[in-house]
């Protein structure tokens, strides 16, 4: 009788693992078509208000390097103005001109991090998607990562 309940206990657990271990390989699955992949959106300025915009990628790289990097990368460039800037939170405020951009960096697992840049910008020819993306990008080639950009 100890046997049998042994048996099913057993088999109670490989039941209940097996759903665990298939959603963990969906995420992998996923982490890996998103991984380097810079996704990016623009609400059309309308009536002379700024244009907003947003910057996204997933890195595998730990979230505290990555705010680092954007860190460093921010403080080096003499045209960026940085407004606010708290490390606890990883989310830093910078000003170039009238542009005005909010970088936070996500935790998404030990070893990945989202890196998220939005702001707003005066209608102008310059495209401030572009100056968004840019910025993701020069912060995936400093980590040394690759990255593209996507829609």
């Amino acid at each position: 009788m100890r046997r049998l309940i042994t048996l099913l206990v057993l088999a109670g657990t490989v039941f209940i693992a097996v759903p665990i271990q298939h959603a963990d390989a969906q995420w992998v699955f996923v982490a890996r078509k998103v991984l380097g992949k810079v996704e990016h959106m623009q609400q059309s300025s309308q009536g002379g208000q700024p244009a907003m915009n947003v910057a996204t990628v997933v890195l595998d790289a730990p979230a505290a390097r990555v705010y680092a990097k954007a860190q460093q990368l921010a403080r080096a460039n003499p045209a960026v103005k940085v407004l606010t800037d708290d490390a606890t939170q990883r989310r830093m405020e910078v000003a170039e001109g009238n542009d005005r951009v909010t970088l936070s960096v996500q935790t998404l697992s030990e070893k990945v991090s989202q890196l998220i840049i939005f702001g707003s910008a005066p209608p102008s020819p310059d495209s401030p998607t572009a100056r968004t993306v840019a910025a993701v990008m020069r912060v995936c080639k400093e980590l040394k990562k690759t990255c593209t950009v996507g829609n």
